[in-house]
């Protein structure tokens, strides 16, 4: 189990850095265009604009947002622009993204979206030292827990079976050792009510072994002893 969990966030975070790449990848070409379209702010590079961030996430695995500074979304990959066009970056996300080279938000960027989600941001600068736009990409993350969560499971289900299997192969184990001393008890028994007939199969060559060998010697000393007894009490008969 313990192995499964380490799997697990081995995977995890594996998946997720294989995520972050390529986001940032995105996330910095639309960047570079966002700073074009700011200093040529035609109605042909803004369609053309618009055109790149729909064929960006024409697969539904990616959604982009461009931001002005006041968070306002002013352009998105959807494909008629206008899912996310009322709403806001939040001030925190905004800040947050103004104070690092990359922003990363795992989660629902302050309730902008639904559902467990890895963004990636990115102030576009272009040749000023102050953001003119902020980029967004977004990707959800549902599968990577879907796969934690199989994978969770199927080490739940070996370490069950493996720990079934353990128990079995203990119990025969213990089974196996302990017969010979069970049989020995019951040997004592016996000789205890005057039957020294009875003996005990060797079946291993260790500790138990020579412990039944020795009891067996001793099992042969007493019943000679008992027989010479007899003989002894029957020619003092006679």
């Amino acid at each position: 189990f313990i192995i499964g969990v380490f799997l697990s966030a081995l995977m995890y975070n594996y998946s997720i850095a294989e995520k972050h790449a390529s986001l940032e990848r995105a996330a910095i070409r639309v960047s570079e265009m966002t700073e074009d379209l700011f200093y040529d702010h035609s109605f042909s590079r803004e369609q053309m604009m618009r055109s790149f961030l729909s064929s960006m996430s024409t697969d539904g695995k990616i959604h982009i947002i461009v931001c002005n500074t006041n968070g306002e979304i002013i352009l998105t990959s959807d494909k008629f622009g206008t899912s996310y066009m009322t709403a806001t970056v939040s001030p925190d996300i905004i800040q947050k993204t103004s104070n690092t080279e990359i922003f990363t938000d795992a989660g629902t960027m302050d309730g902008l979206y639904g559902g467990n989600n890895y963004t990636v941001g990115l102030a576009a600068r272009g040749d000023l030292s102050e953001p003119i736009a902020y980029v967004y990409v977004t990707t959800s993350i549902d599968s990577v827990t879907v796969l934690m969560e199989y994978v969770r499971n199927l080490f739940t289900f070996l370490a069950l079976i493996v720990f079934i299997i353990a128990a079995a192969v203990s119990y025969f184990i213990v089974r196996k050792m302990t017969r010979p001393i069970k049989q020995i008890s019951t040997a004592s028994t016996r000789f205890a009510n005057g039957d020294f007939s009875s003996r005990v199969p060797i079946q291993s060559n260790d500790e138990i072994g020579e412990m039944t060998k020795a009891f067996n010697n001793m099992a042969d000393s007493l019943e000679k002893s008992e027989d010479l007894r007899r003989d002894f009490i029957a020619n003092v008969s006679h």
